[in-house]
């Protein structure tokens, strides 16, 4: 009889470990995953930053706005974005890189939105879940 209850007390304990440790690897995964989404821009790697606002033409960033574009951007953090798909934008930054690779920082009604070709074969997508106030006072006064 002493038997059979350490063995079912013994299954018990291991699948409640088991269930505590899936639990773990989940939250750990989703924190991986945002890590790898919200990369830094290498401000050497860059080309070129463009700018575009609905209803205008495409224009050059100056070198010292770029450097604080890519500052702010790489200033936010990393495990406080979502993958989520990129609404049609009121304002962008189109950083071209000298890799190839195109990060487009999408402003959409007062939020983030990343679009990067540096992920993979089809491109990430995602928003900043916090405010990002330089970066949004920056595409603030572009469209005003």
């Amino acid at each position: 009889m002493k038997g059979k209850f350490y063995i079912s007390l013994s299954i018990v304990v291991i699948l409640f470990i088991a269930i505590l440790g899936w639990q773990q690897y989940e939250q750990n995964k989703e924190f991986m995953d945002s890590l790898l989404l919200h990369q830094p821009i290498v401000i050497n790697q860059v080309d070129a930053i463009h700018l575009w606002e609905k209803g205008a033409d495409i224009r050059e960033v100056t070198i010292d706005d770029y450097i604080k574009v890519v500052e702010w951007f790489n200033e936010y953090k990393p495990n406080r974005v979502s993958g989520e798909k990129v609404p049609q934008p009121n304002a962008q930054v189109v950083v071209d890189t000298k890799e190839g690779a195109t990060i487009i920082i999408n402003y959409v009604d007062g939020k983030i939105y990343v679009n990067r070709t540096d992920g993979g074969p089809d491109g990430i997508e995602y928003v900043f879940l916090d405010d990002a106030p330089k970066l949004e006072e920056f595409f603030k006064e572009l469209i005003n």
